[in-house]
């Protein structure tokens, strides 16, 4: 049996969350990525980074509620974030906000 390989070039939808100070200047920020399959819609949520000078007041905290809280509205399946391993702090930090690690990524870097 021959088979041939196709492929259908489909959207996902990004969002980036920022979030500004008072000057409008962006403190912190991520991008939720929503990707639909075959079971539902499902989020990745991707590049969680705050200001140096603004770290340890709960910024990305509240932006990772936000990620979740939308992630929920769009009626997500699941929420995936990528963390590497050998930041375990980090690992952490996704734990105490509900994350649970499963598995692990795989790259190929390109």
């Amino acid at each position: 049996m021959e088979l041939q390989l196709t492929s259908t070039r489909t959207s996902a939808t990004v969002e980036r969350i920022a979030l500004l100070d008072r000057t409008g200047a962006c403190v912190g920020s991520c991008y939720l990525i929503f990707i639909t399959n075959r079971h539902g819609t499902y989020a990745i949520l991707e590049d969680v980074f705050v200001e140096p000078t603004h770290r340890g007041r709960g910024i990305g905290t509240r932006l990772v509620k936000e990620a979740v809280r939308r992630a929920r509205q769009r009626r997500c399946y699941t929420i995936l974030a990528t963390v590497n391993k050998h930041h375990p702090h980090l690992i952490r930090w996704y734990e105490k906000l509900g994350f649970i690690p499963k598995g692990e990524a795989l790259w190929l870097d390109l």
